[in-house]
């Protein structure tokens, strides 16, 4: 009888703990969801006023931390332009982030819990280090992705504060030399990444 009582109140147990696991704010998912909606929109050739495009993606950036290509036209003001990757990260972060987002109904925002961490992968180091690699198999194969690579050469230089790339003849673009390559391997390899929960920020140390 002990025995089956223990059995019964383990699952019982495991039943909340998964509750309250998979538990989010479904205000704030059917907020984030619908600034989704808008960039899926922009994919589709949708027409969108630039402010609305302008003001989805600065949501998203704020709660995910995953950053768009920032254009940077002479003639007019800089905008933020979102790639597919960007898209397909941010679709990612809420199908794995869900449980620490919410709504601000005061400020009509979404947020993200405080002390929560809300970078997509465990080790970030490893997803900028592989922009660093897909730039070199590029610069390999001499088969160039112009909205790839501003997207890499720009996230890398918002982590590494490095902006010394400069223009390639055989991609007519923007892109890392042998050097740049050199330099930000051992950048790489002689710095840490972490996130502080209590400042909320991304902080970069040496090693």
């Amino acid at each position: 009888m002990h025995i089956k009582s223990s059995i019964s109140l383990f699952f019982l147990c495991f039943f909340f703990n998964c509750k309250t696991a998979y538990k989010y704010d479904a205000s704030a998912v059917t907020y984030y969801n619908e600034r989704l909606l808008i960039i899926e929109n922009y994919f589709l050739k949708e027409k969108i006023s630039n402010e609305l495009l302008l003001n989805a993606i600065i949501e998203l950036e704020e709660v995910t931390k995953i950053y768009c290509y920032i254009e940077d036209n002479s003639i007019e003001q800089a905008f933020k332009l979102p790639i597919k990757r960007n898209l397909d990260e941010w679709k990612k972060w809420i199908n794995l982030k869900k449980n620490i987002l919410i709504f601000d109904k005061k400020n009509q925002k979404m947020t993200i819990k405080k002390g929560a961490n809300p970078l997509l992968y465990k080790n970030s180091f490893k997803r900028y280090i592989s922009y660093v690699n897909e730039l070199e198999k590029m610069n390999q194969t001499k088969e160039y992705d112009q909205e790839n690579i501003n997207f890499f050469i720009q996230a890398i230089e918002r982590i590494t504060s490095y902006n010394k790339v400069t223009y390639n003849n055989d991609c007519e673009c923007t892109f890392p030399s042998k050097e740049d390559f050199l330099y930000l391997k051992n950048w790489f390899k002689s710095h840490s990444l972490m996130w502080n929960k209590e400042k909320q920020v991304l902080e970069i140390h040496p090693k």
